[in-house]
């Protein structure tokens, strides 16, 4: 009986078919496993709100606080209470010896969080260890609710150029609140609504318009202002001598831009900028394929996932034309510049989760969010 033998030339023939299927199935797979990041980040933020809702109605409607270490709602002080996110830490059956908490200075040689010699002999020195965790381990036992798996996959890109790969999750560098990659509005802090001394208590979930939100996926990102992409007066941030809100820059969750392209800034005088109506006007016109950003003195910068044109011919509109914008700049896929002209989810303040594009919310600031009071 004559036993059937594969050729060199079918081995090959094999071999060559099963790379190309996988090449072609390589996308899909990854598309799948992004699709479950983002569902598992979807049922966290209702989890979120779930909380939010359980310590509104311990505290006489107030939100949580979500600016310094001591809370003029609950009475709670502590370094990781320094965020929205300590005060909720109660109702989630987890206890830590201590509410001290490490300044999370990233270390380029271990590619990890600085860890002192305190923490070497003891990782719980601290909270070394949860720190750790909640930064590159996609978080610490049941504070994994506070961190969307999608954000350890991906880093902030201003950083990797100088060989920082540091995960996009707030509180990197602070000394003050739990690290998270949901970033409060400014109704968590009462620097809104006490101006003038920064004292008293935040605003209450039923005086909060229930189309506005409460949490939005995102890193608050400071180093790339008026750089690389939009800012504004969203979230909670601090504030300025003069007691308005300060500006913060979101870092998205979502985004499935392959490249990015960026305009300068217009005219180089401050004259013939973009006014905020034509900035909204232009992101209703092209979003989510292209946005306009307001930046400093009314400095107009246009940011599109599509070519553009060299002149952004392919999304004019006559203040386009009016600044005679041009690209300035080009990013592809793997700088990861793409995380901030993405989309995010937000959880409002009737407690549902709505995923929106960047340029969604800035055509439709005054409907979501509110800058002071």
């Amino acid at each position: 009986m004559n036993k059937f033998k594969f050729s060199l030339i079918e081995l090959f023939a094999v071999i060559i078919v099963i790379l190309i299927l996988s090449t072609l199935l390589m996308p899909s797979i990854k598309n799948i496993r992004s699709k479950a990041r983002e569902a598992i980040c979807i049922n966290q933020l209702k989890q979120i709100g779930t909380l939010i809702s359980t310590y509104t109605n311990d505290y006489d409607g107030y939100l949580p606080f979500a600016y310094g270490n001591n809370s003029p709602n609950d009475g709670r002080h502590g370094r990781l209470y320094g965020y929205w996110t300590g005060h909720l830490l109660p109702y989630m059956n987890f206890e830590l010896k201590s509410w001290d908490k490490l300044r999370n200075r990233y270390d380029i040689d271990t590619d990890d969080i600085e860890r002192p010699s305190a923490a070497v002999s003891d990782e719980n020195y601290r909270n070394w260890r949860l720190s750790h965790d909640m930064f590159f381990e996609g978080g610490h036992g049941p504070l994994k609710l506070f961190i969307c798996p999608e954000s350890v996959n991906t880093y902030e890109p201003s950083r990797l150029p100088f060989g920082e790969y540091i995960p996009r999750i707030h509180q990197m560098g602070s000394d003050v609140g739990l690290p998270s990659s949901y970033t409060a509005n400014v109704y968590f802090s009462n620097f809104v609504l006490h101006t003038s001394t920064g004292r008293g208590p935040t605003k209450r979930l039923e005086d909060v318009d229930g189309r506005k939100f409460l949490i939005a996926e995102g890193n608050r990102v400071y180093s790339t202002f008026n750089t690389w992409g939009f800012r504004t007066n969203f979230n909670e941030g601090g504030t300025t001598r003069s007691g308005v809100i300060g500006q913060s820059l979101f870092s998205f969750m979502h985004d499935e831009s392959e490249e990015l392209w960026y305009s300068d800034n217009g005219n180089v005088g401050w004259r013939n900028h973009l006014k905020l109506p034509e900035a909204q006007r232009f992101n209703k016109l092209y979003n989510p394929y292209a946005g306009a950003y307001r930046g400093y003195r009314g400095r107009g910068q246009l940011t599109s996932n599509q070519y553009p044109g060299e002149n952004w011919e392919n999304f004019m509109t006559p203040e386009v034309a009016r600044n005679k914008f041009k690209i300035a700049r080009f990013y592809p896929s793997e700088t990861q510049m793409a995380s901030y002209f993405g989309s995010m989810h937000l959880l409002t303040a009737n407690l549902s989760v709505n995923k929106r594009h960047i340029t969604w919310m800035y055509a439709n600031v005054n409907e979501i969010s509110q800058n002071k009071r």
